[in-house]
């Protein structure tokens, strides 16, 4: 007798994960974690996850400092019990071997490893030089979107005390002239927890699939139960739900696509009067 897959396919999920916390014996287990540590070891730790804008709640658990495994915390608001497998692995580049874990400083055409404090000291030197030849306003900073609220803070409070507000974590937004009509944190007037109930969504440039997995699983629900969706894609993507519609267009073409659709659905809901004239003369 041989055990092997279901037909000799291999399972091709983003959440394939979640079939460790399902198994009720305990058959199925995490290949990195296992054999690695004894639960009762274990110290825990509440976290949030960085890798998407879904903010999935996760417990961390580690010893000695040495994250073993990342397991779901439940949250019904926002990923119930699941976790994507992204959310659940991704741990294992904090143990690697590749990992920075000393600053690197530039000398010459090489780069040398120095402590901590020399290298902060270095860093304010240069800051303050800069102020005082030139001025503060000649400095910024671009944070990475995956920091945490408390490195945006603190990076926000060092460039204001250096009479600069040239700070600004959209690394790959090219077109900012509706800053000042644009949201300060987008979002969406729909909660997570309700998405499941929604009649129709319409998707626009994304892979949902990838990207949020975890409310790909919701949408997922929504076609099960009935609801339409509809995608505005620049190719064609793989989704693990049904789609009543689905419209691909060269990238350069996307804003004039999705501008169509608003139209169409302004003048449909009696909302046209609210149209910049240049969208209404589309």
């Amino acid at each position: 007798m041989k055990i092997s897959t279901f037909l000799g396919t291999s399972m091709d999920s983003e959440v394939s994960g979640n079939v460790i916390d399902l198994c009720p014996v305990g058959a199925l287990t995490s290949k990195p974690y296992r054999f690695t540590a004894r639960t009762w070891e274990l110290n825990g730790h509440k976290g949030i996850s960085p890798h998407d804008c879904l903010g999935s709640n996760l417990e961390i658990q580690e010893i000695g400092g040495v994250v073993k495994r990342v397991l779901p915390r439940d949250n019904e608001a926002v990923n119930e019990c699941w976790l994507s497998d992204r959310d659940r692995y991704s741990y294992e580049s904090v143990n690697s071997s590749d990992r920075l874990t000393m600053p690197l400083v530039r000398r010459g055409e090489n780069y040398q490893e120095i402590e901590w404090a020399e290298a902060l000291d270095l860093v304010s030197s240069k800051l303050m030089q800069i102020k005082e030849t030139w001025s503060g306003k000649e400095i910024g900073a671009i944070a990475s979107p995956t920091a945490s609220l408390e490195e945006f803070f603190l990076l926000q409070k060092i460039l204001r005390a250096l009479g600069s507000s040239n700070v600004d974590h959209r690394l790959r937004q090219q077109d900012f002239r509706d800053d000042l009509a644009a949201p300060v944190c987008p979002g969406t007037d729909v909660s997570i927890s309700k998405l499941q109930e929604l009649d129709g969504v319409l998707i626009v440039g994304s892979n949902i699939r990838k990207e949020l997995p975890l409310i790909s699983l919701r949408l997922r629900r929504v076609a099960q139960q009935g609801g339409e969706i509809a995608v505005l894609n620049p190719m064609s993507f793989d989704h693990n739900f049904a789609t009543t519609q689905e419209v691909i267009v060269k990238p350069s073409m996307m804003a004039i696509a999705f501008a169509s659709i608003a139209r169409k659905i302004a003048m449909a809901t009696g909302k046209a009067d609210l149209l910049p004239i240049d969208l209404v003369e589309l």
